[in-house]
């Protein structure tokens, strides 16, 4: 009865945020199908989700930035291999030199996501920037992401190629030390969920 934005990461593997597996009641959600390059009522390709993993110690209980939100992910198996025909987005997980460039305030990336004011088009945010990473594995940054964007990817570029970092999760009021933004925008990256995504074979 809903949905989110979510990103072929693997030939049958899409990742998206946890709290997009919520119903309206709090109690987990079955997640149906998925629709590759939407745009209105036309796609480039769709399946159907047969599994969903989801982060084990996820809580809906949000905290302030840093002090726990990292569980807001989840994987999705599709049932055929939609990434094989479409392509798909490798996930990189954040490494020694990118937190340097982000402590630097030198680490630009790229969001795309389906937010509530473009409904089933596609809209983006390129070249925005990571501010803060945390130790609990979420990183607030300056993309204009809103309701529906849950779960879009936060993109990097790595020898030419699009790579996944994270994934957009919630806002916040704005958090010093960056007072002249309105709101700040946490995504949960690929630190969190290395280990779910090594599992499923989709890292290098």
């Amino acid at each position: 009865d809903g949905s989110c934005t979510a990103t072929l990461i693997g030939p049958r593997l899409v990742a998206t945020a946890a709290h997009c597996m919520l119903g309206e009641n709090g109690e987990r959600a079955k997640a149906v199908s998925f629709r590759a390059g939407a745009w209105g009522s036309s796609e480039q390709g769709s399946a159907g989700i047969i599994s969903a993993e989801v982060s084990p110690n996820y809580s809906d209980r949000s905290h302030p930035p840093g002090e726990g939100n990292g569980d807001d992910w989840a994987l999705l198996t599709l049932d055929r291999d939609l990434g094989l025909e479409l392509g798909f987005v490798r996930p990189h997980v954040l490494d020694k030199g990118d937190m340097g460039l982000i402590r630097s305030g030198q680490f630009m990336v790229s969001q795309a996501g389906y937010s509530w004011d473009t409904g089933s088009h596609l809209s983006g945010h390129m070249g925005c920037q990571v501010l803060d990473a945390y130790r609990d594995g979420s990183f607030i940054h300056t993309c204009d992401t809103t309701r529906g964007d849950s779960g879009s990817p936060i993109m990097v570029q790595r020898d030419g190629e699009w790579r996944l970092i994270a994934v957009d999760s919630q806002f916040f009021d704005p958090q010093p030390p960056y007072p002249q933004l309105t709101s700040s925008h946490l995504a949960v990256d690929t630190r969190s969920f290395a280990e779910a995504l090594r599992a499923a074979g989709a890292l290098d």
